[in-house]
C-alpha cells in the first residue's frame, strides 16, 4: 500500500514558467490568466510521468506530445536546460513513513542530471544518490546496508524515477540467514522505487474533454490513465473501456451524476466491441453526446477520482 503526499513542486525554464517554487496541499487550485503556466505545471508532471523507466525525458510519449526541446525551453532563459523537482512524504509497508525529493534537468540532448533522496524510519535511514552526466556517478549514501552478515549494496541508475537501484550484495549459505537477506533485499528495493510509485500516482484530467462520438471503440483491458496523445477518440474509449470493465466504478460516477445532475449514466454494449455512454431518463435515454456539455464534461474527472489509488495526486485542468 502507497499512501502518499506530494507537497513542493519546482519548475525552472519551463514553458513559461521561468522559475517556480509550488506548495501543494490536499486542495490546491491555480487561479491566471490564459498563458500564465497553469496548464505548464500539470504538463511538466506529465513528462516526468510518461518518462519513467526510460534513460531520457521523454516530451512526446503516451500521455501528451509537446514537440521538441526549443518548443518547451523558456524564451527569455540563458541557459539550455529545464528542471523539474519534487518532494513530499509517505508511507509504505516495508519502509513505513518517509520524505522525498526528487530532481531531473534535461537538455536538447536529453538527460543532464538526476537525484533523489530518501528519508525513513527503518534500519535504512537515508539513501540518496543519482547521475550528473556527463560527469557520472553522484556518490550513493549509503553505498550498502548490511544486517548480520546480509549485505545489500545500491548503486546509481539511469533510468528516469529511479536514481537508485539494488545492485547485488552478499547472502549468507545457512536458511537464516537467507530469509534474513531477502527481507533486507525486499526493504532496500522498496525504498529504491519510492519516486517511480510517486510519478506513477499522478494523474491529469485534461481541459479539452469528453465523450466526442456516439459509439466508441472498447478496448480490451482498462487503463489508469485516461489523458493521451493520440487525440480526444482514444481519451474517449479510454474512458469507456474503463466503465466497461469495472462496473464498480460506472455505478459510483451515476450515483455522483444523479446527485449532481439529477441523472445517472450507463453503458451499453453494442456489436462488434464497441459502447455507447447514456444518461437515463424517466421516460427516455439519451446518449451522452446528445447531453448537455457539462455532463459530459463532468464524467471524466469523476471516472478518474473513482479509478485512481488512495491518495494519488489529480490535476483536474478547467475544474
Amino acid at each position: 500500500m502507497l499512501i502518499a503526499m506530494l507537497s513542493n513542486i519546482q519548475i525552472k525554464n519551463f514553458k513559461c514558467l521561468r522559475d517556480i517554487s509550488l506548495r501543494i496541499g490536499k486542495v490546491t487550485v491555480f487561479i491566471g490568466p490564459n498563458g500564465s503556466g497553469k496548464s505548464s505545471v500539470i504538463q511538466a508532471l506529465m513528462v516526468l510521468k510518461q518518462s519513467v523507466n526510460n534513460p531520457d525525458v521523454l516530451l512526446n510519449g503516451q500521455l501528451i506530445s509537446l514537440g521538441d526541446f526549443k518548443d518547451v525551453l523558456n524564451v527569455g532563459s540563458s541557459r539550455s536546460e529545464i528542471t523539474i523537482a519534487m518532494g513530499g512524504e509517505g508511507f509504505l509497508e516495508l519502509i513505513r513513513n518517509y520524505e522525498f525529493s526528487y530532481e531531473v534537468t534535461f537538455g536538447s540532448q536529453g538527460t543532464i542530471r538526476h537525484y533523489g533522496e530518501l528519508r525513513t524510519q527503518t534500519i535504512l535511514k537515508s539513501l540518496s544518490g543519482g547521475l550528473d552526466l556527463p560527469e557520472g556517478i553522484i556518490e550513493i549514501k549509503p553505498s550498502g546496508v548490511r544486517v548480520g552478515n546480509s549485505l545489500v549494496n545500491f548503486a546509481s541508475n539511469d533510468r528516469i524515477g529511479h536514481p537508485i537501484r539494488v545492485s547485488g550484495g552478499s547472502i549468507p549459505g545457512d536458511k537464516e540467514g537467507r530469509r534474513q537477506y531477502q527481507e533486507l533485499k525486499s526493504l532496500c528495493e522498496e525504498a529504491a522505487s519510492v519516486i517511480a510509485k510517486e510519478l506513477n500516482n499522478i494523474f491529469a484530467v485534461p481541459g479539452i474533454r469528453g465523450i466526442d462520438k456516439p459509439i466508441t471503440e472498447l478496448f480490451n483491458n482498462p487503463v489508469k490513465d485516461f489523458i493521451t496523445s493520440d487525440g480526444l477518440s482514444k481519451q474517449a474509449s479510454n474512458l469507456a473501456s474503463t466503465l466497461g470493465y469495472a462496473p464498480e466504478i460506472a455505478d459510483k460516477i451515476s450515483i455522483w451524476t444523479e446527485r449532481l445532475s439529477g441523472r445517472k449514466v450507463r453503458q451499453r454494449l453494442v456489436p462488434d466491441k464497441r459502447t455507447s455512454i447514456e444518461t437515463l431518463n424517466p421516460k427516455y435515454n439519451t446518449n451522452i453526446v446528445n447531453e448537455g456539455m457539462g455532463l459530459n464534461q463532468l464524467i471524466f474527472p469523476f471516472s478518474q477520482l473513482a479509478h485512481v489509488p488512495p491518495n494519488s495526486l489529480i490535476a483536474i485542468e478547467e475544474p
